[in-house]
């Protein structure tokens, strides 16, 4: 069994999950598709976002969050990346990149409408 130092040291030295997730607004069949090195720290700062930020907002996927209500909405990860461990210095961003333009793609074909911005 581990002592409570090798888990937190375990812990910190685990990289946070990254990949793709999308917020979907159900009620009008519209979403935006995010990259992250980041999920659930990305997805938490969403939720805060969109539920705490006051103000007028120039994005229209916080004007309908307002006005809908987050009930209105779901948040969802799509893919994980993996690291690459035996590529040293890889940098996952233009992987990152092209993952969110085949998910963007794929659901433009299932019909459904993208925030932009």
């Amino acid at each position: 069994m581990k002592t409570k130092g090798e888990l937190k040291r375990d812990y910190k030295n685990t990289p946070p999950p990254m990949g793709v997730f999308v917020i979907r607004n159900k009620t009008m069949n519209r979403f935006q598709v995010r990259a992250t090195r980041n999920l659930p720290g990305a997805i938490n700062r969403v939720r805060f976002e969109m539920t705490h930020t006051s103000g007028p907002s120039k994005s229209e996927i916080m004007n309908d969050w307002r006005a809908l209500g987050p009930e209105a909405f779901e948040i969802e990860v799509l893919d994980v990346l993996e690291p690459k461990k035996d590529a040293p210095g890889w940098d996952p961003a233009s992987d990152l990149e092209e993952l969110q333009g085949m998910w963007h793609a794929r659901l433009v074909d299932e019909g459904a409408t993208p925030y932009y911005g």
